[in-house]
């Protein structure tokens, strides 16, 4: 109860502005393609919610508001996760915490009742790991209707992706609690 009463008192923190110029230029395309393609929509309008960074899931995480003539119709979520380790994910290391991390970018896309309908892979430039942007396996979080994704249970594990897999995994489980307690909150 004490967390949520805190992050509520955080939530002032956070606002609403046009969005169009925050897109990452290099994905804006692709992101506005899939969008477009999942909501088979045109005129949506993007409208990036400010994070205070001690909300943030990490410095590269983002999220929108979509809008279709003034109405919410789903959400955006964009966010850079680990891959493996810089010079394989076989390579020996001595020390956890300084291991360097390749990294990718992918999006979340949910309904206006937070249900995500797609999860996209940006970009993957990791030699190993690359599985982890089939169509096939990222469908498994589509409308799935599950609080917590769990590797190997309810999402497949993949040969030669552990690293990259468990990650998105963690970092969507991260995603979901964030806007569900933003919801609950009534902020969105």
């Amino acid at each position: 109860m004490k967390a949520i009463i805190s992050i509520l008192l955080l939530f002032p923190l956070l606002t609403f502005m046009d969005a169009s110029k925050d897109l990452p230029q290099k994905y804006s395309k692709k992101i506005h393609r899939t969008v477009k393609k999942v909501f088979s929509e045109k005129g949506i309008v993007f409208d990036v919610i400010e994070i205070e960074d001690s909300l943030r899931l990490t410095a590269d995480f983002q999220i929108f508001e979509l809008k279709k003539q003034s109405k919410t119709i789903g959400y955006i979520t964009l966010n850079r996760t680990n891959a493996c380790r810089v010079g394989g994910c076989s390579r020996p290391t001595t020390n956890a915490k300084s291991t360097a991390y390749e990294k990718f970018y992918y999006l979340c896309i949910f309904d206006s009742s937070l249900g995500i309908l797609k999860v996209k892979v940006l970009e993957y430039e990791s030699e190993y790991g690359y599985e982890i942007t089939a169509r096939g396996w990222l469908k498994q979080f589509e409308k799935a209707n599950l609080k917590q994704f769990k590797y190997g249970e309810n999402i497949d594990a993949l040969s030669g992706a552990t690293v990259s897999a468990q990650s998105i995994i963690n970092d969507i489980n991260q995603q979901v609690s964030l806007v569900n307690l933003m919801k609950q909150s009534k902020f969105i």
